[in-house]
């Protein structure tokens, strides 16, 4: 029997939950519940792997570019005063997407990558010592994280760097042994980890892959386009009715069976006819496939992939947006907003920084909005303004000078008030009139006053 700490125990471990004898809810059996599912990890995604799916899955290639694209669309975000020359030009001269956007696409692919800058040769240069102080650049190369092998790791606990490795090789392809500074490399992470648990010193340095999370919805959607061709294959299905097919197949005569089959396929390619035996009452008619319900199914799936790669329908599958009065302008919106919070934490420092190696001084990063009002949209706020300008004029809070300024420069009034009210227009006085003159008294006759009355 259950002791009575033993099934105190139980109440406490089932207090949060349901339980029915009847419906055998929460019981041993019950396949609801939690305890009956255990999470199996994905399969790491090694080097290889990312650079096929890479290469071959548009999909792929659409969740790697899209944020990246559109965070660039407006430019590098600089005044058009600022010149880029040096930039500009050893910026595509070793990658012709461009050095920066590369580095930003293989940081997403591969979890991490690195933007090396490369200075030009002088006397006694040694790669090991930080960069020098406004040297010269004379390339940029671009590293994943499976190309770079950090050591040398700094072990300062008072450091904000502490354990991260000082000095990296390159172990790929391209320039393979080379051996630099940290304070060469402009590191772009991948997809954040939760933990560092047996992980390796290389493992530590970099993040994930953005596929790792999403790999079975990639999957997933290629398997379902793969099915869909399998039916279109199947779409109309040819039925043929023999008198007595199973015999002829059991017994010696299968070869006429064949004969015959092989027979009518001939008269259907080359007549389009199928000539049929009446009187053994042979039959032929094909079995359609029906695919009512594939459109709906794609759309969720669809919605399903978009869900989870975090990007909207629309930018994703290139489809416009379906539904009551759906125009997608709340996911656009919403997707602006998420390109923009990336912009300021993995472009905008980063860009700064290069800037300032390869012009050679500092220059400030602000990007423009990506959602741009539409001509009907400036307009009607315009009159808005224009409106709000005529209350605060005609209430006397701007003068006409201020009005006519604000226009000039593209300002709205209140911006430029001089925090002095419109003057109030005085009364006109007439100027004083001169005193008669009195050597002209003929002229300037002076009136009398008038006798009084007698008595």
């Amino acid at each position: 029997m259950m002791g009575v700490a033993q099934y105190a125990a139980s109440l406490a471990a089932r207090s949060d939950s349901w339980l029915s004898v009847l419906g055998n809810f929460g019981g041993r059996t019950d396949r609801g519940r939690a305890d009956r599912v255990r999470l199996i990890p994905n399969r790491y995604l090694d080097d290889a792997t990312l650079s096929i799916a890479y290469k071959d899955l548009w999909l792929v290639r659409r969740l790697v570019e899209a944020w990246s694209d559109d965070a660039l669309r407006c430019g590098w975000g600089v005044e058009e005063n600022e010149k880029l020359e040096n930039f500009t030009a050893l910026n595509t001269a070793t990658h012709p997407e461009g050095a920066f956007q590369r580095a930003l696409h293989m940081a997403d692919l591969k979890g991490g990558a690195g933007l090396f800058i490369g200075y030009k040769a002088s006397a006694g240069q040694d790669l090991l010592q930080p960069a020098p102080s406004g040297g010269e650049v004379a390339f940029l190369e671009v590293f994943d994280r499976f190309q770079l092998q950090g050591s040398e790791r700094n072990r300062d606990v008072d450091a904000p760097d502490y354990d991260q490795p000082q000095i990296w090789t390159v172990i790929g392809p391209r320039r393979a042994g080379l051996r630099f500074h940290t304070s060469r490399l402009i590191k772009f992470a991948g997809a954040a980890k939760a933990t560092d648990l047996g992980a390796t010193e290389q493992e530590r340095d970099w993040g994930y892959s953005r596929l790792q999370a999403v790999w079975d919805d990639v999957v997933r959607y290629g398997v379902f386009w793969q099915a869909i061709s399998h039916l279109i294959q199947l779409a109309s299905v040819g039925v043929l009715k023999l008198d007595g097919l199973i015999e002829l197949l059991a017994t010696k005569k299968k070869a006429d069976a064949e004969a015959r089959i092989d027979l009518l396929n001939e008269t259907l390619d080359m007549t389009r006819l199928m000539l049929l035996d009446a009187r053994k009452q042979e039959d032929y008619h094909r079995e359609a496939v029906s695919f009512t319900d594939m459109p709906a199914l794609l759309q969720e799936l669809q919605l399903a992939t978009s869900g989870a790669f975090d990007i909207p329908v629309t930018r994703l599958f290139g489809r416009s947006p379906a539904g009551m009065n759906a125009t997608g302008e709340s996911d656009t919106r919403q997707w602006y907003d998420r390109v923009q919070h990336r912009r300021e934490r993995d472009i905008v420092p980063r860009l700064e920084t290069l800037f300032e190696i390869t012009e050679g001084k500092k220059i400030e990063v602000e990007f423009e909005s990506l959602w741009q009002p539409t001509d009907q949209e400036k307009a009607t706020v315009r009159n808005l303004q224009i409106q709000a300008s005529n209350t605060l004029w005609t209430a006397s809070v701007i003068t006409n000078d201020e009005w006519r300024q604000a226009l000039m420069e593209g300002k709205l009034p209140e911006d430029i008030v001089t925090g002095k009210a419109p003057e109030e227009p005085k009364p006109v006085v007439p100027p004083p009139q001169p005193p008669p003159n009195p050597a002209n008294a003929d002229q300037n006759p002076v009136e009398k006053p008038a006798p009084a009355p007698e008595g």
